[in-house]
């Protein structure tokens, strides 16, 4: 998503296609660096639509092959029962962070009626 926004903003520009494509994945390694969400393949996102061909074709061959690659690390991933990918399905982190939470609030409280 960021690397997509930062492309489409720098493909409006009026400057050579070399400049805008290698303008639009610097930024965007950048960003992501910044951020700490660093996603190579995002770069070559960025690549493709710093172009200005900004068409579903793209997109669909975009989404084609982030659906591939993550097919393909499932399945090598997952032969070996001492491996699991993905390792969390995105709601696992949020529950533990509330349970850390309740822990540190009861551990607070248990503190505060000891004295």
């Amino acid at each position: 998503f960021v690397a997509i926004t930062i492309a489409i903003g720098v493909s409006h520009l009026n400057w050579e296609l070399w400049l805008r494509q290698s303008l639009a994945t610097a930024l965007a390694i950048t960003v992501m660096v910044k951020f700490g969400i660093t996603h190579p393949p995002a770069g070559a996102a960025a690549l493709i639509f710093a172009s200005g061909n900004l068409d579903w074709a793209n997109l669909g061959t975009m989404l084609l092959g982030n659906a591939i690659a993550i097919v393909t690390a499932t399945v090598i991933n997952n032969v070996d029962t001492r491996r699991q990918y993905p390792t969390f399905y995105g709601i696992s982190p949020l529950f533990d962070m509330f349970k850390r939470d309740k822990k540190d609030q009861l551990e607070r409280i248990d503190t505060v009626s000891l004295h």
